[in-house]
């Protein structure tokens, strides 16, 4: 199968240009041919996926972290382009979602002796995801986490900006409106997953699915800080979806406003907009997935 490989070369903290000569060798070992593209700058990588498919690759593989992966997504959705992932990144949440094994010789193993099969994409506004959608706290706390990467130890990024956010972050008023309902309130967070688990490891929506043709949501709305601080163990665990001020349920489609500007991120990827208009596209993507 004509291969691509689209590779960060900043992800991973520099663990991406370590295993350029690695994953050559893997693919050599077993005979099969690719071609491999090293991104530079971001939004590169949707670029390259695009000229990909122009160029007939059959499959096109994503190296890197979720942002990466984000990149490569927005590039091949609605062709019959097959899609891959090697996880190099630091949080890789799509690709624990999966199932892809973190170890690099067992992720490309994957890509030659894996199965085929077709995968649920989210849209927001212009944007595609795979993974989930953060707006409010969420979006707030994956932007900030982009400015201590370098400090930290990549399992507490997460957890340290959340905790350095919680007592600053003001939560918006915004307009919700999913299946026929209407919400008007302050919300800390919304989280719209077509996966499970967000800043690496955080279960939001821990009910959903990759292909049943649904996002799940997550709505916790605004309360004080010091409880929201003591319950923070539980959305570790995706036991928060008990809680009295936590909402959860799915939906084909969802729009959330502000008479502000709000922040969001889709796979990490940060997004500014006073309306987002969400939408599920079932099996829009064809994904190699361990057997």
């Amino acid at each position: 199968m004509k291969t691509k490989i689209i590779l960060n070369s900043l992800a991973g903290r520099g663990r991406a240009k370590r295993v350029i000569a690695v994953i050559r060798d893997i693919f050599e070992d077993r005979k099969i041919a690719l071609e491999m593209d090293i991104t530079q700058s971001q939004g590169e990588a949707t670029s390259l996926a695009t000229e990909a498919v122009k160029n007939g690759f059959k499959l096109i593989v994503a190296a890197g972290g979720d942002g990466t992966i984000n990149e490569v997504v927005n590039g091949i959705v609605g062709t019959r382009a097959i899609f891959g992932v090697i996880p190099i990144g630091l949080g890789n949440d799509f690709a624990k979602g999966i199932g892809v094994a973190p170890k690099l010789e067992d992720a490309c193993r994957v890509l030659y002796e894996g199965a085929v099969c077709e995968i649920d994409v989210g849209r927001i506004n212009s944007r595609y995801f795979i993974n989930g959608v953060g707006i409010g706290f969420d979006a707030y706390v994956a932007r900030e986490s982009q400015n201590i990467r370098k400090f930290l130890n990549p399992d507490w990024i997460y957890l340290y900006t959340v905790l350095s956010s919680l007592f600053k972050y003001k939560s918006p008023k915004l307009k919700i409106s999913f299946n026929n309902t209407t919400l008007d309130k302050k919300a800390l967070l919304i989280a719209v997953g077509n996966g499970k688990a967000a800043g690496g490891g955080f279960l939001l929506t821990p009910s959903a699915e990759f292909d049943d043709g649904l996002m799940d949501v997550c709505i916790i709305d605004d309360q004080n800080r010091l409880k929201l601080l003591r319950d923070l163990p539980k959305a570790i665990k995706g036991e928060h979806v008990n809680l009295p001020y936590v909402k959860t349920f799915k939906t084909k489609e969802i729009v959330v406003s502000s008479t502000s500007l709000l922040l969001a991120h889709a796979d990490g990827e940060i997004l500014e907009s006073g309306e987002y208009k969400l939408k599920i596209l079932p099996r829009a993507l064809r994904i190699m997935l361990p057997k």
